[in-house]
């Protein structure tokens, strides 16, 4: 997770959580979608 001896690159960080965030906002899509 941290590389370059401590440094995490910025754009790393935005990756995951672009990632991240686009985990739950599909899975809240689906549980949303009852209709």
């Amino acid at each position: 997770m941290i590389k370059n001896g401590g440094r995490v690159r910025l754009k790393d960080i935005q990756n995951m959580l672009a990632k991240d965030f686009n985990i739950h906002y599909q899975r809240d899509l689906c549980i949303n979608r009852d209709d």
